[in-house]
């Protein structure tokens, strides 16, 4: 199974516009890893970071200082909440309604304005930066999504109040408490979150399509959403934490407790994670396990298949095919299962 990977990788890393390709996969008495040549150790793990600030909300749950029936506007105030939902909605908007995406509010970063552009299209011609005012002034000029509680709509901009509502109870910046609550307790030595002050120096470039992108100013922006930088071994690490129980109560994390709604095919979302389940005619007919975790728009997937008991991390360091790397993932799978 292993000669078949490396096969697929290899070429896959040949014919693909893809940057610095890292893959490190942990099933039952296995490990399979497989770098690009040239690879450097970090990257970018953009929305995988949803997950660790899902990790920073259950542990105040867990330690009694936050509900999932908290109203969102009872912490950051009603006034934050005017204009991102539907007037009279502002006092029922829940902490659940953030996690699951199920709140209404516009996406700040792919959604686009008016006769305008998403602030990704954006940032892949110039950079920029942003603060978390500029975030409510852009979400509450794209007009509110949808009804409160209805269907699923993805929105960073769920994240971003999910992280105020953090530091707000908590007393300390995002990237503090990623240090001390998460980093530290699993000796995780190079995962932290851009901020504009660290050296890049070792972190893999995003492309998009075959140019370089540079946007640490747009990353130190996106923060609690997406601005970690992190190892495929320390990701690893942290995916095992949070699927054992060893983070917070296991009954957040665990996918038979979920309510799946669907984002965008073939993903669908639960309390602040992704199910990948692909019908049979997208795998070649070949039986695929669902998947549960979060990827990222830099090519990053972090998944865990409870079926087998394997757990999976990958990058491709592509942000203008998202496909790129769910190709490579499913691909992969099905190559570590064959004889």
């Amino acid at each position: 199974m292993v000669v078949k990977a490396d096969k697929y990788l290899n070429k896959f890393v040949n014919s693909q516009t893809a940057g610095d390709v890292k893959v490190l996969v942990n099933g039952p008495n296995f490990e399979y890893r497989f770098e690009s040549e040239n690879a450097l150790p970090m990257h970018c793990i953009a929305s995988s970071t949803k997950l660790y600030t899902n990790t920073l909300i259950f542990k105040l749950i867990d330690d009694g200082q936050l509900k999932l029936n908290t109203v969102v506007a009872d912490v950051l105030g009603s006034e934050t909440m005017v204009g991102l939902t539907e007037p009279g909605n502002e006092s029922l908007l829940t902490i659940e309604h953030l996690l699951t995406h199920t709140s209404g509010i516009s996406d700040y970063f792919s959604d686009k304005l008016p006769g305008g552009q998403s602030l990704f299209d954006d940032i892949v011609g110039k950079s920029r930066a942003w603060t978390y005012q500029d975030i409510l002034e852009r979400t509450r000029a794209l007009g509110v999504h949808g009804d409160l509680g209805r269907s699923a709509h993805y929105s960073d901009t769920n994240f971003q109040l999910l992280g105020r509502v953090f530091e707000t109870i908590n007393g300390n910046s995002y990237a503090t408490a990623l240090q001390d609550l998460i980093a530290r307790p699993l000796a995780l030595e190079n995962t932290f979150v851009i901020t504009g002050s660290e050296d890049l120096a070792n972190v893999s470039r995003m492309l998009y399509g075959d140019r370089a992108l540079s946007i640490d100013s747009a990353m130190a922006s996106t923060g609690c959403d997406g601005g970690i930088v992190s190892t495929t071994d320390e990701t690893m690490k942290f995916l095992k934490a949070y699927y054992d129980g060893s983070l917070f109560s296991p009954d957040f994390s665990d996918p038979a407790k979920q309510n799946w709604r669907k984002i965008f095919p073939p993903l669908k979302y639960g309390l602040g994670q992704m199910k990948l389940s692909l019908p049979s005619f997208m795998t070649g007919f070949r039986s695929v396990n669902p998947l549960y975790g979060h990827s990222g728009a830099s090519g990053h997937v972090m998944f865990f298949d409870p079926i087998s008991s394997t757990k999976y991390v990958a990058t491709v360091n592509q942000t203008k095919d998202r496909t790129l790397v769910f190709k490579l993932l499913i691909n992969l799978q099905i190559r570590l299962r064959e004889k």
